[in-house]
């Protein structure tokens, strides 16, 4: 079984996501939440380092950007959407999206 990790970077528009989020829960006055919610992000996404994960996401439905994928994290709740690039060993994090948005751009 292949085993050797994949390397995991952010793209802009998914820390401006993360961002947005942390603004969320500080202007709600839960800068603790802020703090957390941003964290459990991040660790869920490098936990695509790891060659079986990566590979169990689906593609965005009408989405037709080849190699995009997303895993549901945090009981459904985020869309993790990201490129990924077998060839290369990378994951590129395209987007952290909640649930109640709209689609995201892509």
């Amino acid at each position: 079984m292949e085993t050797e990790a994949f390397k995991v970077t952010l793209a802009l528009s998914a820390r401006t996501d993360l961002r947005e989020l942390a603004d969320y829960w500080e202007d709600a006055g839960e800068p603790e939440r802020a703090r957390k919610y941003v964290a459990d992000l991040i660790a869920a996404a490098h936990s695509l380092e790891d060659p079986e994960i990566v590979r169990r996401g689906r593609p965005p439905a009408d989405c037709s950007i080849p190699d995009i994928r997303q895993v549901r994290v945090f009981k459904r709740v985020f869309r993790i959407i990201y490129r990924l690039d077998e060839a290369n060993r990378r994951v590129e994090i395209i987007r952290f999206w909640h649930s109640h948005r709209d689609e995201p751009e892509l």
